[in-house]
């Protein structure tokens, strides 16, 4: 009798050990679940991208923006390999605008693919060196948004998706040297150029701890600047050598384009597709 009675109290003891159990794992799938509604807004754009800068003559002129006006466009690129610092760039169908944030890890919160919804009122809108851009009211001058004004000015609208990202603008160097503020703020695509430091580190740091590096369109040897910061997690990658296409974002610094690489996979060389490929293999 006393050893079915031992064996009644192990079976108790086993069944409430495993009622605690799933309590536990119940418990804690519902709290590591993803919510599965995309964020979403009423909120529509009633001015663009190119409208704005206009309007506040971004390019020359620093203004606090006391209109209720909303923005909308899509991350086109932002801090993911550490080449673009403490920004993020969208794009709408006319134009592209740098957006300034005191925040690191800005991929995390504003993935390229998210669509935002900027709500300006109450922002600030000017340059540096003549790059425009959006952030919080200063004194004369724009300042970085912190995470509470991020919260309230920038809406997301739906989860990020590669396919809200908008195709890039296809130029050839000449048109960027020649296009003014057109493309600055735009992911663009330039083909048929050529490294004029192959062999050389993208980065070694430098004025602003960042290295020009120099591309040359084939068709015409017109010359633009590629800007590389030594934090970016390509800065020890050497530059490859023959000719390819390159992607990015396009910047001005006091009227000279730059061109900001998002990551390496912006750079299409055969040279460096072929070391991925070795590096899948190992």
């Amino acid at each position: 009798m006393k050893k079915i009675q031992n064996i009644n109290k192990a079976i108790a003891s086993f069944f409430l050990i495993a009622l605690i159990f799933v309590g536990f794992t119940s418990c804690g799938g519902d709290f590591d679940r993803p919510p599965m509604t995309p964020p979403s807004s009423d909120l529509k754009a009633n001015i663009t991208i190119i409208d704005l800068l206009e309007k506040y003559d971004a390019y020359s002129n620093y203004n606090e923006i006391t209109d209720t006006l909303y923005i909308e466009g899509v991350v086109v690129g932002n801090d993911i390999s550490g080449n673009i610092y403490k920004k993020m760039y969208i794009e709408d169908s006319t134009g592209g605008l740098d957006v300034e944030i005191d925040l690191k890890s800005i991929y995390n919160k504003y993935p390229i693919g998210q669509k935002v919804i900027v709500k300006l009122l109450g922002m600030a809108i000017g340059n540096y060196a003549s790059q425009p851009q959006i952030a919080a009211p200063g004194a004369g001058s724009t300042v970085r948004l912190t995470e509470k004004q991020c919260e309230e000015h920038i809406v997301l609208k739906g989860f990020p998706s590669i396919l809200n990202v908008p195709e890039p603008k296809k130029l050839t160097v000449k048109q960027v040297n020649e296009s003014s503020f057109k493309y600055i703020g735009c992911l663009v695509q330039i083909d048929s150029v050529q490294f004029l430091e192959p062999g050389e580190a993208f980065s070694v740091g430098g004025a602003g701890n960042a290295t020009d590096r120099y591309l040359m369109d084939v068709r015409d040897n017109s010359k633009m600047v590629s800007r590389n910061s030594l934090y970016a997690a390509f800065a020890n990658e050497k530059i490859p050598s023959g000719t390819g296409s390159v992607f990015g974002i396009l910047g001005t610094f006091r009227g000279t384009p730059q061109l900001f690489f998002r990551d390496i996979q912006d750079v299409k060389f055969a040279s460096l597709l072929q070391k991925s490929l070795a590096q899948k293999k190992q």
